[in-house]
């Protein structure tokens, strides 16, 4: 089969044409890269902060001991470099403020006292004594005409009252002696005869 010149020709000429188009691209893609991304990337980039020396200050020497009457003159130290600022004292930390101790809670109200019981009815005392001295409870009739007593200690008539619980209790040595005790009031009359009586009964016993 024969090779037709003229096409292998019109064939390269694409080719070639075809490799041109793509390497002028390329050009256009560069210089867009170079004219619009390049010098924006390159002001947007953070520049790095200059590098301050600083000037060390001198060693200090010591100088031989100057002989006696001569003053010593010491150097100053050198002033540091403007613009360059002077390492910060380090701080000492102050003590440690005591923890605040809570503040006690109170306690609980205290409890309102009892009120005193009001002190006995002498009266009533001595009509209690009565329903209990005819109720033949001659011990617990004592019991109350004692408290009246100690409540009323200037009524006569207890002493009547007294003797005749005591003598139905059986103890006839002291109803005698609340009898006699009983020289004046409403009782007075029949505590002298109820004396008569026991100081008799005593004598035959």
């Amino acid at each position: 089969m024969a090779i037709d010149p003229k096409a292998v020709k019109a064939k390269r000429g694409v080719l070639a044409a075809v490799i041109g188009a793509v390497i002028l691209v390329g050009l256009v893609l560069i210089a867009a890269y170079a004219v619009w991304i390049r010098p924006g990337a390159l002001e947007t980039a953070p520049q790095p902060a200059p590098v301050v020396k600083t000037e060390e200050p001198p060693p200090v020497v010591n100088p031989e001991p100057a002989p006696a009457g001569v003053p010593v003159v010491v150097p100053a130290p050198a002033p540091a470099a403007p613009g360059v600022k002077k390492a910060a004292a380090p701080v000492k930390a102050g003590p440690k403020p005591s923890p605040v101790s809570a503040a006690p809670k109170p306690g609980p109200p205290a409890a309102p006292k009892p009120a005193e019981p009001p002190p006995p009815d002498p009266a009533e005392l001595i009509s209690q004594g009565m329903k209990a001295y005819n109720a033949k409870q001659p011990d617990e009739a004592l019991a109350l005409y004692r408290r009246a007593k100690q409540a009323q200690p200037g009524n006569v008539d207890l002493g009547y009252l007294m003797g005749i619980a005591l003598e139905q209790s059986g103890d006839l040595e002291s109803a005698l002696a609340s009898f006699e005790s009983c020289t004046s009031g409403n009782y007075a009359g029949v505590s002298r005869a109820h004396v008569k009586r026991l100081a008799k009964k005593l004598r035959k016993k």
